[in-house]
C-alpha cells in the first residue's frame, strides 16, 4: 500500500471509533454528570447513594 491509502484506512477507521465512542459516551456522561439538585429531583425529596464492594445502592424518597 503507498502512503495515502494507508493515511485513509487510518482516517475511515478514526473516524468510525469517534461515532461509536459519541454513541457510547453521551448516555454514560448523563450518568456520570447527574446532579441531585437538577431539576430532575425536587427539593421536597431525597436521594441518597451507597456504593459498597460490587453493589450500588438508591434510595429515593
Amino acid at each position: 500500500m503507498n502512503g495515502s491509502a494507508v493515511i485513509k484506512r487510518i482516517t475511515d477507521v478514526a473516524s468510525s471509533s469517534s461515532t461509536s465512542l459519541k454513541q457510547i459516551g453521551g448516555p454514560l456522561w448523563k450518568i456520570l454528570s447527574f446532579s441531585p439538585a437538577d431539576d430532575r429531583v425536587y427539593p421536597s425529596k431525597n436521594i441518597s447513594v451507597s456504593l459498597e464492594k460490587g453493589t450500588a445502592s438508591v434510595a429515593y424518597g
